[in-house]
């Protein structure tokens, strides 16, 4: 039995446009249109009191609820328990330690770490005081050398493609490729600095690296001001005094007036963060503020390659070209480089010159529960408990604003069911508001096209909503489905549970949903 709605813009006449904290997503990858900062929590429909309304609120259910992916199936972590993990010292100590604690999350960990787990294991057996960022080196060379042999012919695919766009677009999709084809084969090269890009990784080696609150957040300021748009241009007259405050600690005396260049600047922030990052040997942000001084002083630099670098930069050269197919084809091949989530070798190699923390972190990251907003925000999603889902964070990052189907349609057709059926648990122990168990389903219905049933609702919770006035109760939720939050086909369903569990009896002549 199908849906069909009167409008295909479910929430066009609801557009608001909430701003989005899911940290991990940047948009410093394939442009996501309107993607903003940070999460503000605004509850419009209906609702009891004491029902979870909150994105922490529903997160933290899977520390309590049997609750998996919503793609995937696969369980998830939470992800306070990851950061107790990384301040309690677990990834930087003995790998031993490691391995008899994380094991118990094996079954979370994405096909490409499980592997790398696994390498980690057999290797921590017979050397068990050593550390993950050993262990890492140990493999790397190999690691590479088979990364190298995947990524080649994909490059080759790609350039293949690039051949056949037209000349203005050929010549600029071949600059970005030639800089990132020289990347994956370890080249030096002279690269222009991108504030953009370096901030971005910066940000994200934040999360992984072992820092205090007040460190983190002189990093945040400092990067801050690299992208700001007083820093695009050229004339340090137009930086403001408050900049130059940020800039320069207590400690160090400077004259306003002094003849500072922008790149002088650049490399004194660039100089800041590596400071603030710590004195260890092995550590994601010391190497990248290394590159970042070459890029600035002019210099040759070995860039590590990342596939989600390369394919913004490449999307961005392309995006504009006529010849649409040719661009589909190239960005379709370039999915096809092995990730870190998907391939050891590439997991490997990404942290050659990570700290241990780093390593531990980013190996349970992408099973993160995270919260997924059905209808993305940035196509007028709500930002409430109706439009949102839990899914672990690696399924969450590659849908970005498309369809759900493109990442359910690489899983069993039934996980969106099983993950539902958890949910509708939660609403039985009052956890979940009716209103949001079925505004949930109507957005997954809106995006997937999937009907998700609500059988497996409990007599009990039923009665609690019906057993006062239930004609007038079920009236609002006809109201919210007029309004196109809720879906006929669970108006007719709720209806027919009532009868059969309940022995109420309601109609739902107010109804305007079609369905067939």
């Amino acid at each position: 039995m199908k849906v069909i709605l009167f409008s295909n813009n479910l929430f066009n006449k609801t557009k608001i446009d909430y701003k989005n904290n899911q940290y991990d997503y940047s948009s410093y990858r394939v442009p996501v249109s309107n993607l903003l900062d940070k999460d503000i929590f605004i509850k419009k429909s209906p609702s009891f009191n004491g029902f979870i309304t909150k994105q922490a609120e529903f997160r933290n259910l899977i520390k309590t609820h049997n609750i998996h992916c919503m793609y995937c199936n696969k369980p998830m972590i939470n992800s306070d328990t990851l950061i107790n993990y990384q301040r309690s010292g677990l990834f930087n100590g003995p790998v031993t330690n490691f391995l008899q604690e994380m094991s118990k999350y094996k079954d979370v960990l994405k096909p490409g770490l499980l592997e790398a787990f696994n390498d980690i294991e057999r290797i921590g057996k017979k050397a068990p005081q050593t550390n993950l960022s050993r262990i890492i080196k140990t493999i790397y060379k190999e690691s590479l050398i088979e990364l190298r042999s995947i990524q080649r012919p994909i490059f080759s695919k790609i350039e293949d493609q690039i051949n056949k766009l037209p000349p203005k677009y050929k010549e600029k999709a071949m600059e970005v490729f030639t800089l990132h084809l020289n990347r994956m084969e370890g080249i030096a090269q002279k690269e222009e600095f991108s504030a953009k890009e370096f901030v971005y990784k910066i940000k994200t080696a934040t999360e992984a690296i072992l820092l205090s609150n007040e460190q983190k957040s002189k990093i945040s300021q400092l990067c801050n001001i690299l992208t700001d748009k007083e820093f695009k241009e050229a004339d340090t007259n137009k930086i403001s005094n408050s900049t130059f405050s940020k800039i320069f600690n207590k400690k160090y005396k400077y004259d306003y007036s002094l003849p500072y260049s922008i790149n002088s600047l650049k490399l004194f922030i660039v100089e800041e963060i590596k400071r603030l990052a710590g004195k260890q040997e092995s550590n994601d942000i010391t190497n990248l503020c290394k590159n970042a001084e070459k890029m600035l002083l002019d210099k040759p630099v070995i860039v590590p390659f990342r596939n989600k670098t390369f394919l913004y930069d490449l999307n961005k050269a392309i995006k504009d070209c006529p010849d649409k197919e040719t661009v589909r084809k190239i960005m379709k091949i370039g999915q096809k480089l092995p990730t870190s989530q998907s391939n050891i070798n590439s997991f490997v190699t990404k942290h050659k010159y990570s700290d241990s923390n780093t390593i531990g972190y980013n190996l349970f990251k992408p099973s993160v529960a995270t919260i997924e907003h059905i209808t993305p925000t940035a196509k007028g999603g709500r930002n409430e408990m109706g439009n949102w889902a839990l899914s672990c964070a690696f399924d969450n990052n590659r849908r970005l604003d498309n369809s759900m189907n493109i990442i359910l349609d690489k899983y069993d057709a039934n996980n969106p069911q099983l993950y539902f059926d958890e949910i509708v648990n939660a609403t039985n122990e009052g956890l979940i508001s009716l209103e949001d168990l079925l505004q949930q389903s109507e957005s997954i219905h809106i995006e997937s096209g999937k009907n998700l049933n609500i059988r497996k609702l409990s007599k009990n919770i039923l009665l609690e909503y019906f057993k006062d006035k239930p004609q007038e109760n079920f009236n609002k939720l006809i109201e919210l489905s007029n309004q196109q939050l809720i879906s006929g086909y669970n108006i007719y369903e709720l209806q027919t549970l009532l009868n059969k569990k309940c022995g109420i009896n309601v109609n739902a002549n107010n109804l305007n949903y079609k369905f067939y």
